[in-house]
């Protein structure tokens, strides 16, 4: 359940991690999971369940996105509060969705969370409380997503228009648009995503938000910029002085001090994604470089290396694997030294980061391949190793893999 826990008192029912029918909507088959409060037969009227949410910072703002459905005749509703810790008996409702709110298809909503004046305390959680009124059924969540800013533009179901393998003119939705799998022939849905760069003409999609005065610049190899060392006389892609790279101003900024350098954002990633680049780090006291994946405020460590690594290139291979929701990456270099020495970065590659892919070609999968029920193909060695190489848990689904019952002791 991420960071999301069922409340301890208060409550009659828990939230339930369920997959199956009707189809979760993360990768829209049976095979993904989703968030239920279940009415069954043993369910009484106004039944209550309450999820929390991990704690959030009042001083910063958020937009809270998420899914929600209903599956069955059972009739229920749900509101969303948010409680602090200043006032726990009294959390400010946000919204209410009614009975009628819910429908049998997944629905998208956003919520602006902006700070709360006049607090004693700078941290809140949201609570999600959902109460049965009558009838067996679901009311479901799924794609819980706290975005840091203000709320971006809904999701829609016809970002762009492109001819494809199904036929001309037709609509790909935002969720299908830098997922790293090519749905028009022109390759329009991902040409422009800018994940994959050698900044020899730019620095593509990638941006740095840092507030100091120590940041990533772009350089020509061998033209010093103004507050930096010279950094590696020749760029990884060009083996020149007429390249570019990635470089952090070591001459700028105080001591711990870092630099950021934001990945555009990319919908999901296969089983098999992993992100390549080439970084040189030379000089007297090298920082630390460090590669972070962020999936909404989620932040984890995937990498990092610290001090000289001699003068020269050096490749990095990062395993990032299957991730299902929208995230970044992003290279932290911190500073630990005021002179003669650089962290710098150049041939940034996505690699085996598509899913199996489609086409509308009547020949089968090879005998030693297995169909995908979406569609593609993936070897038999990948099959029942309990991870989602065909992009929608059909690999990994019952009526293909027998395991048999363990019990413990």
């Amino acid at each position: 359940m991420c960071t999301y826990k069922n409340a301890e008192r208060n409550r009659d029912m828990d939230w339930i991690r369920m997959r199956g029918d009707p189809g979760d909507n993360t990768i829209g088959t049976i095979y993904g999971t989703y968030l239920a409060f279940d009415m069954t037969t043993s369910t009484m009227p106004s039944n209550r369940a309450v999820l929390i949410s991990a704690d959030l910072d009042n001083t910063a703002q958020y937009c809270f996105q998420y899914y929600y459905r209903r599956y069955g005749a059972g009739q229920g509703y749900l509101t969303i509060n948010r409680q602090t810790f200043s006032n726990l008996s009294a959390p400010y409702l946000l919204v209410r969705h009614e009975s009628t709110d819910f429908i049998d298809q997944w629905k998208i909503n956003q919520i602006v969370l902006n700070p709360l004046l006049n607090q004693t305390t700078n941290i809140y959680r949201l609570l999600f409380e959902a109460t049965s009124v009558s009838g067996i059924g679901r009311l479901m969540l799924d794609d819980l997503r706290i975005i840091d800013g203000p709320c971006p533009p809904l999701p829609s179901n016809c970002s762009i228009q492109c001819n494809t393998q199904t036929g001309n003119n037709q609509c790909i939705p935002t969720n299908q648009i830098c997922d790293f799998n090519i749905d028009c022939l022109n390759g329009d849905d991902e040409s422009s995503c800018g994940y994959d760069c050698n900044f020899e003409q730019n620095q593509c999609n990638y941006t740095d938000p840092s507030a100091g005065a120590y940041k990533w610049q772009r350089q020509q190899a061998g033209l010093a910029i103004p507050g930096t060392n010279s950094g590696p006389p020749f760029d990884h892609t060009t083996l020149s002085s007429q390249g570019h790279y990635m470089i952090v101003s070591i001459n700028n900024g105080t001591i711990d001090e870092r630099a950021h350098l934001v990945s555009p954002l990319v919908q999901q990633s296969s089983s098999t994604c992993e992100l390549t680049f080439y970084y040189h780090m030379a000089g007297i006291n090298v920082g630390r470089l460090e590669v972070l994946l962020f999936e909404g405020l989620e932040r984890s460590r995937i990498w990092a290396i610290e001090g000289s690594q001699n003068d020269r290139w050096h490749k990095a291979i990062v395993r990032i694997g299957r991730l299902y929701r929208p995230f970044q990456i992003r290279f932290d270099a911190r500073k630990t030294a005021t002179t003669l020495a650089d962290i710098t970065i150049d041939d940034i590659e996505w690699v085996g980061c598509n899913l199996p892919i489609i086409t509308n070609a009547t020949i089968p999968c090879k005998t030693n391949e297995f169909q995908c029920k979406r569609g593609g193909c993936i070897d038999q060695n990948r099959l029942c190793d309990y991870t989602d190489d065909c992009g929608d848990m059909s690999d990994e689904d019952n009526s293909t893999c027998f395991r048999p019952n363990v019990t413990a002791g």
